[in-house]
């Protein structure tokens, strides 16, 4: 099975997208690669001079369509960015057409297992999305407005279904991706929700431990065993740290929202993410040692 796993970064992002990428680079080899691709030229110049192994860096010139730019100025940062999910794992499948899967992953996230490990346990399935599994009424009420299920990671077959579902989803979000609902629809995410209506073999992943975060880590028994981390009887593979704000290379807070992040969580979790930001903000300042960037300021809890 060939697959390739590609993130979205930009400056900002750059820290978490880097130590996302870091965090597989035991997993990657001839059949498994990563790609990044950068929507500004700051982080496409840092990135190109750090050696990332079985990874491709793109500019934004490479996969940057003339239909996305058509509706450039319409969108603000965030929606332009989210737009470019399904262009650019349409960009990798046209570039390696001997694929099986291509999968989407948010840049705020951790992989602890190797995330393959997910594709090898859906048969024949052509699009993979991850339940939300909203944990509290407060988690769902969110999901009620955000969507069941969550864009943080996405994987599609190299097949025909599977690159019809793609071309559904490109086009849906070139035509709407507000961070503000309209009509139902929120970002790039609701429009999942629509697709095993359309498609055959769309499936609702429910493991527990792929795209894991914090609006399902409540209640979830949390053990660690030779192989690495369980949460109940599945492995964690990839962690999603939506919501964590970087206040300063060593000021953290976990998640702003109503719930409070355990110590079981943040001992087996938590911790070994934020010492692979340590070490990832320090890898970009050994090529430009200024860099100050993705810190974040106090902000309200974000949407799922």
């Amino acid at each position: 099975m060939k697959s390739i796993y590609l993130a979205i970064t930009d400056t900002n992002y750059l820290v978490r997208t880097l130590s996302l990428y870091r965090s597989f680079s035991g997993y990657l080899g001839m059949n498994k690669k990563f790609a990044i691709f950068c929507v500004d030229g700051h982080s496409f110049d840092i990135l190109k001079k750090i050696s990332l192994p079985n990874c491709t860096v793109y500019a934004i010139e490479q996969f940057e369509t003339d239909a996305a730019r058509a509706i450039k100025h319409t969108r603000i940062k965030n929606e332009y960015t989210w737009t470019f999910k399904p262009i650019v794992m349409q960009h990798v499948l046209a570039e390696n057409p001997n694929l099986d899967w291509v999968v989407y992953l948010d840049g705020d996230m951790m992989a602890f297992g190797d995330p393959d490990a997910a594709l090898l346990e859906v048969g024949d399935a052509n699009v993979i999305i991850t339940p939300h599994r909203g944990a509290d009424r407060k988690f769902q009420r969110e999901i009620n407005v955000a969507g069941s299920c969550n864009a943080g990671y996405v994987a599609f077959r190299n097949s025909q279904i599977g690159r019809d579902a793609l071309e559904w989803w490109c086009l849906r979000c070139l035509e709407l991706c507000p961070c503000v609902p309209v009509n139902g629809i929120y970002a790039d995410q609701t429009y999942l929700d629509r697709m095993n209506e359309k498609f055959k073999g769309v499936l609702h992943l429910s493991h527990k431990g792929l795209n894991a975060g914090p609006w399902n880590i409540l209640g979830v028994a949390i053990s660690e065993t030779e192989s690495g981390v369980k949460l109940d009887d599945d492995d964690l593979l990839l962690y999603h740290f939506q919501g964590l704000r970087i206040h300063g290379t060593r000021i953290f807070d976990l998640y702003p929202g109503h719930i409070k992040i355990s110590s079981t969580v943040t001992r087996h979790i938590y911790r070994p993410y934020i010492h692979n930001i340590f070490d990832t903000f320090a890898m970009i300042r050994r090529v430009e040692s200024d860099f100050a960037a993705g810190i974040d300021p106090i902000m309200t809890k974000p949407r799922l």
